[in-house]
């Protein structure tokens, strides 16, 4: 039961309950969606695109790591080194990754360095970021990646400034 009260006034009216929904009825056998390609009656979707040619077989479970190598930082700033590498092992390396094993899928044996360079404003946002290494198109990947990064702001006697840094990120596979 529903109770409806006006404002200003003591009458109260009461709605009539809401009347149960109507049955469905529910067909004991499904729709048929078509046969297989094969000629069966199992229900499918239809025909698999047919592959001329067999995929790379990639362990995606390979065991991969990437690692941070050497760096530097251009200007002294509250911003320093340690913390950027700190930041970019903790919560940007799964990024780096992700690039990594996207390389891997198209060259299983590739590894090597990566030259990053990054340019952190007065808010603490990369800009300018290049990133130059063993394969144009991670180069690429990370580079993007890159572009989204944040850090602390750096500080020069208290007021906001710029830093840069140049690091190394070694891809290597087990």
């Amino acid at each position: 039961m529903i109770v409806i009260a006006a404002c200003g006034g003591d009458k109260q009216e009461t709605a009539p309950p809401a009347p149960a929904p109507a049955p469905i009825a529910i067909d004991a056998k499904p729709a048929a969606r078509g046969v297989r390609g094969d000629g069966s009656n199992i229900p499918s979707m239809g025909r698999a695109p047919k592959i001329d040619e067999p995929s790379p077989v990639v362990d995606a479970g390979a065991p991969s790591h990437a690692t941070i190598g050497e760096g530097r930082a251009f200007e002294a700033t509250s911003l320093t080194l340690d913390m950027v590498k700190a930041k970019i092992a903790s919560v940007y390396m799964a990024g780096l990754r992700r690039c990594y094993k996207e390389t891997l899928k198209r060259d299983p044996k590739a590894h090597g360095n990566v030259a990053l360079k990054l340019e952190v404003n007065t808010s603490g946002r990369v800009v300018s970021p290049t990133a130059v290494g063993f394969d144009d198109e991670m180069a690429s990947c990370i580079q993007q990646q890159m572009g989204s990064w944040r850090f602390a702001v750096p500080k020069e006697d208290d007021e906001a400034t710029e830093a840069s840094f140049q690091l190394a990120i070694v891809f290597a596979t087990d």
